[in-house]
């Protein structure tokens, strides 16, 4: 797993490579805490479009930062994303939450 991250203005926008699973998951949401509380970033965009698999813990990772992005008045928005994960969020339902002009507060 690969984290990149890009700041513009108060988006951060958080680039993912390889697989959101077991192994990686803890990482990926320990640091996606610390930008939640960031005061600076009132936007958090993921950039899936590297990401060839998102497993239920990957998937729990997203539901906790919606979570807690609604809980600080913040946004979060999967802004590109792999046919594969496309298909796997679309499945579970949540594709919607995440969607630019979908739920997002």
């Amino acid at each position: 797993m690969r984290i990149q991250e890009t700041i513009n203005g108060n988006i951060m926008t958080i680039r993912l490579t390889g697989s959101l699973d077991d192994a990686s998951s803890h990482m990926v949401e320990s640091r996606v805490n610390e930008i939640m509380t960031d005061e600076k970033v009132g936007e958090v965009n993921f950039d899936f479009s590297d990401l060839h698999y998102i497993s239920s813990i990957g998937i729990r990772v997203l539901i906790l930062a919606y979570k807690k992005a609604v809980k600080l008045g913040k946004t979060v928005i999967v802004t590109e994303m792999s046919d594969k994960v496309r298909i796997i969020l679309k499945m579970v339902g949540i594709l919607p939450i995440f969607s630019p002009g979908g739920v997002k507060k």
